[in-house]
């Protein structure tokens, strides 16, 4: 027997329409947003481009980490190396994302405070 599709398209789109300014929080969220807000900014930088700059100092973190793991592999265990190169890729790609999302909110910020 099919399995049913757990939810109609129609109520879907429904219930995303109510609250939209609600953004991507939902009827379904069940923390308490105001603790999840206050926790995130102690965590987040003073602005966006230190946010940034903190998440690329974590990625960079994970590169130096998947790298040395991979030398340490080395031909020993071909399957796991290949899941970690795939894994170091991701992470250099994120990390390139971020460097060039600093880079471009360094140049507006700069241009804002020219003009």
């Amino acid at each position: 027997m099919d399995k049913p599709f757990l939810s109609d398209i129609k109520e879907l789109r429904r219930r995303a329409r109510t609250h939209i300014e609600e953004g991507a929080v939902t009827e379904g969220y069940r923390a308490d947003r105001g603790t999840i807000l206050r926790l995130l900014n102690q965590l987040e930088g003073k602005g966006l481009i230190e946010m940034i700059t903190e998440d690329l100092v974590a990625e960079r973190i994970a590169i130096d980490s998947y790298a040395e793991m991979i030398r340490y592999v080395g031909e020993d265990d071909p399957t796991t190396r290949r899941m970690l190169e795939g894994i170091l890729a991701n992470e250099e790609e994120h990390a390139e994302d971020l460097r060039t999302l600093v880079e471009a909110l360094g140049k507006d910020e700069r241009r804002a405070s020219r003009g």
